[in-house]
């Protein structure tokens, strides 16, 4: 895992360099602010573009991983292999809260990463999402 160097200003983006991240593949830097607060960043790239997240993983607390991504394209879990689209942090196939997603934009071959910004405003899992189950359990 990366160590970065503050950013100039508390607002602004995390800058990251990326030219080594191959595509469908994750690694983890470690953000420290100015009050000393750390926060453990995951960053991939997916379909050329670059997309961060917060490496907490929203389910029982483990952190994302780093290296090849599940099928190419998720961000996991390796705890109990829950997936994560990279875009929008929403889990896939299995009801969970989302992991929590920044905006990135790209200068050169860094990333600049906004980790004072959702990148989107996803809804907290609740069981409304998902339909009841067939009546008669299924039979």
């Amino acid at each position: 895992m990366s160590r970065l160097p503050e950013p100039t200003y508390d607002s602004g983006p995390v800058r990251i360099p990326t030219a080594s991240l191959k595509e469908g593949h994750a690694k983890k830097v470690l953000y420290v602010s100015r009050d000393g607060s750390t926060q453990e960043l995951v960053l991939c790239r997916v379909g050329g573009r670059l997309h961060a997240a917060d490496s907490a993983c929203p389910h029982q607390g483990g952190r994302l991983a780093e290296g090849p991504m599940m099928e190419g394209r998720y961000y996991h879990c390796p705890l109990h292999l829950y997936r994560f689209h990279p875009a929008s942090g929403e889990s896939v196939e299995i009801p969970c809260d989302p992991v929590t997603t920044f905006r990135v934009t790209v200068e050169g071959s860094d990333a600049l990463v906004w980790v004072h910004e959702r990148a989107t405003s996803v809804t907290p899992y609740s069981v409304s999402h998902f339909p009841p189950p067939a009546a008669g359990g299924g039979k």
